[in-house]
């Protein structure tokens, strides 16, 4: 029994250490990342007063202001954890004088939306996160500070979709999830939380054979069309693909999988008459395949030339 609660009672004294030691940890790797995102800040303050050496590099670049030739000074990051210093130069928003480049401590990474500190009298902050735990700091009236003030993309300055914490998804063969990040310098139209792999149509053809330059198949009414497919999915079960003919009607298969056919016949009443086939892929999680050109045929019926004939 004494060896029992021994070991009993060493058990729980070495979780309560293991605990202990744990919330330590963190809130040293945090304070950590607060001294060294205040030592960058700082060296910002040192150069709002001290602007003579940087005026001048903003001059080489071909600024010619006579009273603003600094835009602005900011800590942007490049990343979930590198960030650098950064002068703006009037007239050249788009090449900063790079002061520094430094990275966050080990484990802890800014938190998604964030993308630095502009330095100036409005609120611009950042906040970083480690195991749970969130902390921020950033500037208040040119003084820096902790503040509930600091709000993701209230005042931040543009960067790179990796630099908001997010991720440039593959519009072709990836469905972004969240809401789109438009501020992102390299991929606006595409930044997201994260992506999720959507299926991709391979190949989407036609028999009697299509134009491959122009996609465009050219038929005479009451020709029988099969459109053929192949697709892939990373998803283990079998997609659903929706061919949309463009005439009103479509036809789904949920058997055939990622190689399959549809067969149609377009009628036409009128001298000649133009449809936009479209091949649709959905995955068992309910994402479609991209509306890529090789998704789409465009189907001309003409009836000129049994008009001609009789």
């Amino acid at each position: 029994m004494r060896i029992l609660k021994f070991l009993f009672t060493s058990f729980i004294v070495l979780l309560l250490l293991a605990g202990a030691s744990f919330l330590i940890a963190r809130e040293a790797l945090l304070f950590w990342s607060t001294i060294k995102i205040n030592n960058t800040l700082n060296t910002l303050l040192y150069i709002q007063h001290n602007q003579t050496n940087y005026i001048k590099q903003c001059k080489l670049k071909g600024n010619t202001g006579t009273t603003k030739v600094l835009s602005r000074l900011q800590l942007r990051f490049i990343s979930p954890q590198n960030y650098v210093a950064e002068v703006i130069c009037d007239q050249f928003p788009n090449d900063p004088i790079v002061i520094e480049q430094n990275s966050l401590p080990p484990f802890v990474q800014k938190v998604v939306g964030y993308s630095g500190v502009i330095w100036g009298t409005q609120p611009s902050g950042v906040q970083f996160e480690l195991w749970g735990r969130q902390s921020n700091t950033g500037v208040i009236n040119e003084d820096i500070q902790s503040s509930s003030s600091y709000q993701p993309k209230q005042l931040q300055p543009q960067t790179s979709c990796s630099g908001y914490g997010q991720t440039c998804c593959q519009i072709d063969t990836q469905q972004g999830i969240g809401d789109v990040n438009s501020l992102a310098n390299d991929c606006p139209e595409n930044c997201f939380t994260s992506c999720q792999e959507r299926p991709v149509v391979l190949s989407f053809t036609t028999d009697p054979f299509f134009d491959e330059q122009s996609r465009v198949l050219k038929i005479q009414p009451d020709t029988v069309v099969t459109f053929s497919y192949v697709a892939s999915s990373t998803q283990k079960q079998l997609p659903t693909v929706t061919i949309n003919y463009g005439d009103g009607t479509n036809s789904t298969d949920t058997n055939n999988g990622l190689t399959g056919q549809f067969n149609h016949t377009y009628a036409c009443v009128s001298s000649s008459c133009t449809f936009s086939a479209h091949l649709t892929v959905q995955d068992q999680l309910g994402i479609d395949s991209a509306s890529t050109p090789i998704a789409n045929i465009s189907v001309n019926v003409s009836n000129q030339n049994q008009q001609s004939s009789q």
